[in-house]
């Protein structure tokens, strides 16, 4: 049975897990980290809590659209220590980008290891993403594909960052394939790495189009589509 305490941030959903043991960093899912400034002093502010904010108001607003007075604002910190912290507003962009992504793909490597069926594992994984597609949660989207479609082709950091966030997402899902696959889940005639991209495509599409407004039962729809995939 599936672990209900999973809520992605992958491409997909839009209620972060911040995970409460972290032996998990950037690196450790194949992202590249320019390491924060560090001064001398110590710190009179939870990181954390401060890039949590940043990432909340990039995924609202988008990175153009957010200014430093907004990120003022939003963290509570003097435009000095942001500076200070992290650098500019690209560089703090790029950290909370950071921490969305790789708590995105832990997220989604723990959930598709969470079922006795890999098979199960990949369509509950595609059904909620479907939910979460409709209504208000479609709209905000997901922080992934906004800075994809904001920032790419412009802005180097943030297109290799999410190439290997969609690589990553697509391994996981290529594994728990491979796992159904050997347990005569799967046919041995399909293709794997093929479905494997199919599934994120589709999974990526219905993110895009949630910022339309569709209905519960399109989404659904097009999840059944997608799931045909698998037989």
């Amino acid at each position: 049975m599936v672990n209900n305490q999973f809520r992605f941030t992958l491409l997909f959903v839009p209620n972060v897990l911040y995970l409460t043991e972290r032996p998990y960093t950037v690196a450790s899912v194949g992202f590249t980290v320019n390491p924060v400034k560090r001064m001398g002093r110590p710190r009179l502010f939870d990181e954390d809590e401060v890039l949590s904010k940043a990432m909340e108001l990039f995924w609202s607003r988008g990175y153009h659209a957010t200014s430093m007075s907004d990120l003022v604002a939003a963290t509570g910190l003097l435009k000095g220590s942001l500076y200070q912290a992290f650098g500019d507003k690209h560089a703090l962009f790029i950290a909370a980008l950071d921490r969305y992504l790789t708590c995105g793909v832990v997220d989604t490597q723990k959930f598709l290891q969470s079922f006795d069926s890999p098979k199960a594992a990949i369509r509950e994984l595609v059904v909620r993403m479907s939910q979460e597609a409709a209504g208000v949660s479609g709209k905000r989207g997901c922080l992934a594909v906004g800075a994809a479609l904001e920032m790419i082709p412009h802005d180097v950091e943030t297109a290799e960052r999410i190439r290997r966030f969609y690589e990553s997402n697509q391994q996981a899902i290529l594994g728990a394939l491979k796992r159904a696959q050997s347990m005569g889940e799967i046919s041995e005639g399909k293709d794997l790495p093929g479905l494997a991209r199919a599934l994120v495509a589709g999974i990526l599409g219905m993110r895009v189009l949630g910022k339309t407004g569709p209905t519960a039962r399109q989404t659904k729809q097009t999840a059944e589509s997608l799931l045909r995939l698998l037989d």
